[in-house]
């Protein structure tokens, strides 16, 4: 990127701007004098943490991959490019099991993903706000010590570029939002007590492409399905999208796969493999192709997000018996590449923070 000033002098700028990857800025030009133009680059608010793609540890506009060991607490992340491992660092081990990762965001807004945790038995949280695998800051956040509150989702709710994190009441269907700037919560509204517990929060995403993260919902027991359309915590629209039925159908994603700024659905057949997505367009469906069928069930949807940096969500797969891994690079409903990654084969190792809900019974 490089600015001429073909009316003032004709000549190239000594200053040249290189960009590796997207980014979203406001242009403002002010002239100072009859030869003198001033060019500046304002960040724009409108770019949410929505945007920065899933579990990016360290920058790089490109997501990575959290693991938890499930029996002895060491975790681990793999910094990744595509299907590369350029490292793979241990972040810290924590022999207490009963803290679980309930979700990756940005929530102090530098660009990179911080990992949350809760203790459901004692109902403590604790954030760590993370440079790649240091961990800079280890906060202790507000205790919930009604353990029935469970974090179901993450998301930039406000559009500030910090993520927030959704709460709802597993018994009697109260939904919160913790407003959130770093390990500071700054308001908590309640948005709405949905009361029928076989609705569950599958996961967030901005559904309308406004910076601001929207709630997917599916009833379990019925196929309906749902999207609230949110600015912080008011429902903008309540809308329902197209029933599933077949309850062997299960969202196991949320990504933008077409790079049009807008989240996406990926669902799984979870008796006969077949793959599809739903393109969104807000509380729209604009096509559902199939991807792909793989009749092998023991090969599980781990996460989606952006893995080459291409602005498209991609597809982490994992082997719950044998612990092979695989990720497909994805052009909307295109596999452009199915790579095999480094086989981990002790099953212990769970890939966490992937931020979708009731993807699997847990391996």
């Amino acid at each position: 990127m490089s600015f001429l000033d073909s009316q003032i002098s004709g000549k190239r700028p000594k200053t040249f701007f290189p960009f590796s990857k997207q980014i979203r800025f406001i242009v403002q030009f002010s002239r100072i004098a009859s030869t003198a133009l001033i060019v500046s680059l304002l960040a724009n608010p409108s770019l949410a943490a929505s945007e920065i793609p899933n579990s990016d540890f360290n920058g790089d506009g490109k997501s990575d991959i959290l693991w938890r060991h499930s029996t002895n607490g060491t975790n681990r992340i793999w910094i990744m490019n595509g299907s590369t491992v350029l490292t793979d660092p241990v972040i810290n081990v924590d022999p207490n099991l009963n803290w679980k990762v309930v979700g990756t965001g940005d929530f102090n807004g530098d660009g990179k993903s911080d990992i949350l945790w809760r203790n459901p038995l004692n109902g403590l949280n604790r954030l760590w706000l993370m440079n790649t695998a240091n961990i800079v800051s280890s906060s202790r956040l507000l205790n919930v010590l009604d353990i029935n509150w469970e974090v179901v989702g993450v998301g930039d709710f406000n559009g500030d570029g910090k993520s927030d994190i959704f709460w709802r009441h597993a018994t009697n269907g109260t939904n919160r939002i913790w407003i959130m700037n770093g390990s500071t919560v700054l308001t908590d509204p309640v948005i709405n007590v949905i009361p029928n517990l076989n609705r569950k929060v599958i996961g967030t995403g901005d559904f309308n492409g406004d910076g601001k993260s929207d709630i997917l919902w599916r009833n379990l027991t019925t196929g309906e399905n749902r999207v609230w359309l949110m600015n912080t915590a008011a429902i903008i629209s309540n809308a329902q999208l197209p029933v599933v039925n077949d309850i062997n159908w299960q969202i196991a994603g949320i990504g933008d796969f077409n790079a049009d700024n807008k989240s996406d659905i990926l669902w799984r057949h979870s008796t006969n493999g077949t793959n599809r997505i739903w393109i969104m367009n807000g509380s729209t469906v604009l096509t559902d192709p199939v991807i792909n069928v793989d009749p092998n069930l023991n090969w599980r949807v781990v996460g989606t997000g952006d893995y080459n940096g291409d602005g498209r969500a991609d597809i982490l797969w994992r082997n719950a018996t044998n612990g092979l891994n695989r990720l497909w690079l994805m052009n909307t409903a295109t596999i452009t590449s199915s790579s095999r990654l480094v086989d981990v084969t002790d099953i212990n190792w769970k890939v966490v923070g992937n931020g979708t809900q009731y993807l699997y019974p847990p391996f």
